[in-house]
């Protein structure tokens, strides 16, 4: 049984990613946790069930859902003591209570469950290297969400030397990777700094080989990071439009079949933003702002929800109103 759990383990993480969608992906690691559970290897079926909650993030489940999931896996992680883990795991939970809006800054990892200077502190005293890596990760996709872009300026270089010397081989180094590009091509646009189009590229060229070598999930976000890339050759002449905005439906329509409700939305939030900014189409824009709007509030995601309102809403209402500049 204890083999059969470990082997449930090995193949979900390390083979489901080349060809299945994150769904099955997070399916296999919940039947690791309830095996796990079954036959009393509980630090390993509560390691597991930490895996499907993050997985879960890349299927259509709701935030709820999975923060309930998530609360009542920290509960069993200290009542077991499995204590490393414990923390692992609290930082995850926190990112979720963030996205849902259950924290006072939604893009710094504190709240209910963690306190992220009190964690880093005790994982300084331990020298707990892969801990404050952790950390670091959960912290730039709170940054990245919520579009805090001077402390991304600095954070993207130690983000994406970890993914590729830690996360290698991981089931979600693909959306890190993607993370780590579509930040970067955002601070190239900001920035004009060569280094981050560089770093951009290298994300886009992993997730390309690793499309052309089966992985489904892979495909829609190398399509977005190919997209941008067309979007920095089109920047004065703004001849290329039609394509890049094709490319990101497609992506989007990708997405939906994968079942990742946040990189629907999220696609849908970077058209937005590319049609106004650079293509100066507002009205068109707004049709993809209302989507990604209404794709975060199915997923949960209110903060992000308010976030988006609080700076778009004045586009939404003159577009409601006839305007169309």
């Amino acid at each position: 049984m204890v083999a059969r759990t470990r082997g449930l383990m090995i193949l979900h993480s390390c083979l489901s990613q080349l060809n299945q969608p994150y769904s099955v992906i997070h399916n296999g690691l919940n039947e690791s946790y309830i095996t796990g559970m079954e036959c009393g290897d509980v630090t390993f079926a509560l390691v597991s069930g930490f895996h499907a909650t993050y997985g879960a993030l890349f299927t259509d489940m709701d935030l709820t859902q999975i923060e309930d999931d998530a609360r009542t896996l920290a509960s069993l992680m200290k009542d077991f003591k499995v204590d490393r883990t414990h923390v692992q795991h609290c930082m995850l939970w926190q990112m979720i209570q963030n996205l849902m809006g259950h924290a006072e800054d939604p893009s710094k990892l504190t709240g209910e469950a963690l306190d992220c200077d009190q964690v880093r502190a005790e994982l300084d005293s331990k020298r707990d290297i892969f801990g404050k890596q952790l950390l670091h990760i959960y912290e730039f996709h709170l940054l990245a969400y919520f579009h805090r872009f001077f402390p991304l300026e600095e954070d993207i270089w130690s983000y994406h030397e970890f993914l590729v010397n830690s996360l290698r081989g991981h089931f979600l180094g693909n959306d890190g990777m993607f993370l780590a590009g579509m930040v970067a091509y955002k601070l190239y646009h900001r920035t004009s700094k060569r280094p981050f189009r560089k770093l951009a590229r290298l994300c886009l060229k992993k997730l390309q080989t690793n499309a052309k070598a089966g992985s489904i999930v892979a495909y829609p976000i190398s399509l977005c990071l190919e997209a941008e890339e067309i979007v920095i050759r089109d920047a004065k002449a703004r001849k290329r439009r039609s394509q890049v905005q094709q490319m990101y439906d497609s992506a989007i329509a990708s997405a939906r079949q994968l079942g990742v409700l946040q990189w629907e939305a999220a696609f849908h939030e970077r058209v937005f933003e590319l049609l106004q900014t650079i293509y100066d189409d507002r009205l068109t824009a707004s049709s993809y702002l209302r989507e990604a709007l209404d794709l975060y509030a199915r997923w949960g995601a209110e903060a992000k929800v308010e976030h988006l309102e609080m700076a778009h809403g004045s586009l939404l209402s003159k577009v409601d109103s006839g305007y169309q500049g």
